[in-house]
């Protein structure tokens, strides 16, 4: 009924070949009754049931009209997977699944049942929950229908709480207390939630995951690292349950510059190369303390600088150490000996279009630079013969 007044056609006691009009509605109806009881195929310990369009990961599919054989003297748990495969069990209704009935049944026949169906789940069901108890919590799949939680008490350990493995997105308020971490979780993958704070977050019927950030090319904001200079690791509050290609971590270094090659790994995830334009770092160029970015470009973290004075990676040649050097880096300083006039740097950045820059690092009384000479992988620094050992810094510049 729409209300006093019925959108359905009604069956008067003179009208003629009633039937018709009773099967039209009964046709029109069907969709509700998936999975429903049907009369003409249960019998004994044979349970039947009514097939009809069944949406599943956005496909739709048609069920068949089926049956199902019952065990004997016990209570069964009839139910569906996501994809409309309906069994049965005799210990309780499986995560995950759609429960239908539960039907008790005698030595031979059924005695009752119980109808589980709800096809229209609630638009707004809410659930209050205390996790006060800690340790792991698993949501009932009555509690798991809601799509909005409350999580309350105070926790007594790190809890988490386990949502059956469902495609469904929920809403997670932690109203929590206690210095302990909630964690909601589907499978082995979840997402920590902080206290007083909301999230929403989406199951994928495998792994739960931020429905926000997880399949998003986004910032992660990770604070000052840790771990050792050529091996870092960060944690954002924000947790990644993998590395996509185009997400961008931002840290601060520890304080000691990194002298290798070196890895990042976020919150526990895989320790991944750092690159620079490519290339694995060779040292010097995370310096300390200070802000940095990683571009995760599907294979490897690609360092830039944030903010602040420029810091140009850079390696300084040990005074006494003279003539041809070789330094992939962007800057560094050189030293020319006493009497030389030109001086090799071998450097992988350089092309012959490239921009060389160089300046004297000490004072000589005849040492003067007349031309610097970019080419393929190296640069020449041309000099009048300086009179004793000085040193020469340089900075590589390359267009877009």
């Amino acid at each position: 009924m729409a209300g006093s007044t019925t959108n359905i056609d009604t069956i008067s006691a003179s009208q003629a070949s009633k039937e018709v009009t009773a099967n039209a509605f009964f046709d029109a109806s069907s969709q509700a009754a998936l999975f429903g009881r049907r009369a003409s195929t249960t019998s004994a310990l044979t349970w039947g049931f009514y097939g009809g369009a069944l949406k599943n990961n956005g496909v739709i599919s048609q069920i068949t009209n089926s049956t199902v054989a019952l065990t004997a003297s016990t209570t069964n748990y009839v139910e569906a997977t996501a994809a409309g495969v309906v069994s049965k069990n005799t210990t309780g209704f499986t995560a995950g699944s759609r429960p239908l009935y539960t039907i008790v049944t005698g030595t031979a026949t059924v005695t009752s049942y119980t109808d589980h169906r709800n096809i229209t789940e609630p638009a707004f069901g809410f659930l209050s929950k205390s996790v006060a108890a800690g340790g792991t919590i698993n949501l009932t799949q009555a509690e798991a229908a809601c799509n909005t939680f409350e999580f309350t008490g105070t926790l007594p350990n790190n809890t988490t709480v386990v949502f059956p493995a469902a495609i469904t997105q929920v809403q997670v308020d932690n109203l929590t207390s206690g210095a302990y971490t909630l964690t909601c979780k589907v499978g082995s993958v979840g997402v920590e939630i902080p206290q007083g704070k909301t999230m929403t977050l989406y199951c994928n019927g495998t792994i739960m995951e931020d429905a926000n950030t997880a399949k998003s090319n986004i910032d992660f904001w990770c604070g000052t690292a840790a771990g050792t200079a050529n091996a870092l690791t960060a944690s954002s509050v924000i947790t990644p349950i993998a590395y996509s290609a185009g997400q961008r971590f931002y840290f601060k270094s520890s304080a000691s510059p990194n002298t290798g090659a070196s890895t990042l790994a976020v919150n526990g995830l895989a320790a991944t190369a750092i690159q620079q334009n490519g290339a694995a770092l060779t040292g010097g160029e995370i310096a300390a303390s200070l802000w940095y970015g990683a571009l995760y470009d599907g294979a490897a973290f690609q360092l830039f600088r944030v903010g602040g004075d420029l810091a140009y990676p850079h390696t300084i040649i040990t005074p006494g150490t003279t003539g041809a050097a070789t330094i992939h880096k962007p800057a560094g300083r050189v030293n020319a000996a006493a009497a030389a006039t030109s001086l090799v740097v071998t450097n992988s950045l350089v092309t012959a279009n490239s921009h060389i820059f160089c300046n004297l690092a000490t004072n000589d009384a005849t040492a003067a630079i007349l031309s610097v000479v970019p080419g393929s992988g190296s640069f020449t620094i041309n000099l009048t013969a300086p009179t004793a050992e000085t040193a020469i810094d340089f900075l590589v510049v390359n267009g877009v």
